[in-house]
């Protein structure tokens, strides 16, 4: 691509045997030489990808970021979109590892100057807990109707619309909704993971975007936990958006990311 052009890089980034598919967009230079830029790593949902299609959230957000001079990073967790290993086969320590995968890679890029991540759903209970895993790397967090309620479901025998038994815990999990499963491996870490107490060791600026409308997180206790966690969590609420961001509010809602980050540089 040219100068006055985003420029697209497509790269495997290798964790453990595995290759995690990842998109790292850079904004035009302009001619310029030696730019560093801020750089955005985006986490997507749980049965998600980064998404493929211009119309999807995390494209969306990215393009608006990269227009604002940040340098995007976007990756399939292993086992999703084009990443390898095994298909859904989550369980929230692999996806943490992933993320810490890439993020050890783009601290090593000459051209970065700082770190931020942005996750959405599931995403954003894992952006949230490597940002307090790494307090001292992640310069601010944006959280996008942030999964952690799958804790509290996970106990009581609820992954998203599938059911089990919480006290004897089936390997297999059926999700109808998605028509897929996960494993019961998923159920049982996932319902034991101190999320907000990790998440709490961030305190740098975090952004909390939720529809109040979210069929997912169901209300808004994940926003007044991450708040009362978090010493400087910034909560949004809106009224018409969904957990996939769908809603009316949906160009608002994004639009207040970018700005946030903008602001934060």
């Amino acid at each position: 691509m040219s100068d006055q052009q985003s420029r697209v890089e497509q790269l495997e980034i290798d964790r453990d045997g595995l290759k995690l598919h990842t998109v790292i967009t850079r904004p035009a230079t302009n001619g310029a030489q030696d730019v560093r830029y801020p750089a955005v790593i985006i986490l997507h949902g749980l049965f998600g990808d980064m998404g493929y299609l211009p119309e999807d959230l995390l494209p969306e957000i990215s393009d608006k970021l990269v227009a604002q001079g940040f340098m995007t990073v976007r990756f399939d967790f292993a086992g999703r979109g084009e990443s390898t290993g095994i298909r859904n086969g989550f369980d929230a320590f692999s996806e943490i590892e992933d993320t810490i995968a890439v993020l050890e890679h783009v601290r090593q890029l000459e051209d970065v100057e700082s770190i931020s991540l942005v996750g959405h759903s599931f995403g954003g209970a894992i952006a949230s807990m490597v940002a307090g895993m790494y307090n001292d790397v992640i310069h601010t967090l944006a959280l996008l109707a942030p999964a952690a309620t799958m804790k509290d479901d996970a106990m009581h025998g609820k992954v998203l619309d599938g059911e089990f038994d919480a006290v004897h815990v089936p390997d297999e999990i059926e999700v109808p909704s998605k028509k897929a499963s996960v494993t019961g491996r998923f159920a049982r870490i996932v319902r034991t993971l101190p999320i907000y107490e990790i998440a709490g060791q961030f305190n740098k600026p975090t952004l909390f975007i939720q529809g109040r409308d979210d069929q997912v997180l169901k209300s808004t206790s994940a926003a007044n936990n991450y708040e009362e966690a978090m010493s400087h969590c910034q909560v949004s609420l809106y009224d018409d958006l969904g957990h996939l961001f769908r809603g009316a509010q949906r160009e608002v809602a994004v639009n207040e990311v970018v700005e946030f980050l903008t602001l934060n540089k």
